[in-house]
């Protein structure tokens, strides 16, 4: 699903990046979930279905996003690797998609518009969205990454405080 990645843009801990990420993703999704969800709620009857649909998609993807970027910021303050999961896994499942909508969108853009102005616009707002999903499969590859150290931390843990309570016991049995 993700590739390891041990530090963040080569510089950044995993930890303080995963705590950044849950931070800057809450407020961006939040932002994306009011700005596709507005003119749903204002004008559902005047927007052509297909966009009403598109708009309902990316509004309930980010919403979730949303949701699952609240629990990130938790596991990440909480070191609870469990909580990172629902981000991990939402972030991954709206990154391919959204990719393949840029795709799609760019593919299709010269049969669509004969306007330059229109065609540019267009264009520019599937590259933000084609950049947006990169780096949200780039920064679900971090959060994995950390989750996957926490794991390793907790099993290391359980393993040394099972090693000590044999120890002592075998001492105690001794004595």
């Amino acid at each position: 699903m993700c590739f390891p990645v041990y530090d963040c843009l080569f510089c950044i801990k995993l930890d303080v990046a995963t705590k950044i990420i849950g931070i800057v993703y809450t407020i961006l999704t939040a932002g994306l979930t009011v700005l596709f969800g507005v003119p749903l709620v204002l004008a559902w009857d005047a927007l052509p279905y297909s966009r009403a649909c598109f708009y309902a998609a990316m509004a309930l993807a980010m919403g979730a996003l949303c949701v699952a970027s609240c629990v990130l910021i938790l596991g990440a303050f909480w070191k609870k690797p469990f909580f990172f999961l629902p981000w991990v896994v939402t972030a991954s499942l709206t990154s391919v998609p959204l990719m393949a909508t840029c795709v799609v969108g760019m593919v299709t853009l010269p049969l669509r518009h004969a306007s330059a102005d229109s065609a540019a616009d267009e264009s520019c707002v599937i590259s933000v969205y084609f950049v947006h999903a990169i780096l949200l499969f780039y920064f679900s590859c971090v959060v994995n990454s950390r989750r996957k150290e926490l794991l390793v931390r907790e099993k290391n843990i359980a393993i040394d405080s099972l090693m000590f309570s044999t120890i002592q016991n075998e001492y105690r049995d001794k004595v």
